[in-house]
């Protein structure tokens, strides 16, 4: 197993206490706490969202599994989808947390390296 990054100034945020990490309380210098959130590790996590669609009255499952598997249409596409469902969802007073699903594909060891959107 990797030991945790060094403590160093990006871990020190204004917000926080001058010296030591905002997050495990280390001080500069020191090694980050193992359970640090700045400590991480990559995973490749498959989300499943459910998402309302139009699609043309003739087609039927092979069709518009199709399109959106095998036909021209862009993958790229799918977050402007995933936004007017967001959008939708919102306008009726409701959240999507309950039409969104994830699982873990795989896990690697962790970086030794702190994360760099902190």
């Amino acid at each position: 197993m990797s030991i945790p990054p060094v403590v160093t100034k990006a871990s020190v945020p204004p917000a926080g206490k001058e010296g030591e990490c905002f997050w495990c309380n280390r001080k500069l210098g020191d090694l980050h706490s193992t359970e640090c959130p700045i400590w991480v590790k990559p995973c490749r996590v498959l989300f499943t969202i459910e998402i309302d669609t139009l699609e043309m009255a003739s087609s039927d499952r092979h069709n518009i599994e199709f399109r959106y598997n095998d036909g021209s249409w862009c993958g790229d596409n799918l977050l402007d989808l995933v936004e007017e469902q967001i959008e939708k969802t919102k306008k009726e007073g409701g959240c999507t947390c309950n039409n969104v699903h994830a699982r873990v594909m795989s896990m690697g060891e962790p970086l030794d390296e702190e994360r760099g959107d902190r």
